[in-house]
């Protein structure tokens, strides 16, 4: 199987101080490798044969990095279970507004077999995520490739 290149975007903007404590966070995650910025900042263990097709960073005062991840079908359960969700994925869940993804070329409204989770720090009943050191995560997962799966991951601090 040929290696998928990763796509990276990083976009920051400052306010005031010109290069603030939110810039430093974002420089640094951003500046990671795809895989290692997945694993480590949006706290997902990958899979060997998970390949990261796209990673997306902004941040002003809040970091948010936006990832696509490809895996095997057969691998569907170890990503799941690496990612260690406060919750389960929900089938015909959808946590992303196409309009939202539409900058990173995820047509989300397009896909028919979907599951997904979204857990919030913030949120008193979402106490697990907060294990994370994150704010909030959101994942939608494609299956309407039999052969293997599309997740589209979210994370941010607040």
């Amino acid at each position: 199987m040929a290696a998928l290149g990763a796509v990276m975007v990083v976009s920051a903007s400052g306010c005031g101080d010109g290069g603030g404590k939110d810039e430093r966070i974002l420089e640094a995650v951003c500046s990671e490798p795809p895989r290692a910025t997945v694993e480590n900042f949006m706290a997902v263990r990958l899979p060997p044969s998970a390949q990261v097709a796209q990673i997306d960073c902004k941040g002003f005062t809040d970091t948010f990095v936006r990832a696509r991840v490809d895996v095997p079908r057969t691998e569907l359960d170890t990503l799941i279970s690496g990612a260690n969700f406060s919750g389960p994925l929900r089938p015909g869940y959808r946590p992303f507004a196409d309009t939202a993804t539409d900058t990173l070329g995820w047509k989300v409204d397009a896909i028919v077999s979907v599951a997904g989770h979204e857990e919030s720090c913030l949120s008193a009943k979402d106490v697990a995520a907060c294990a994370t050191g994150l704010a909030g995560r959101r994942v939608m997962v494609d299956l309407d490739d039999p052969a293997r799966a599309v997740f589209y991951l979210e994370a941010f601090t607040s």
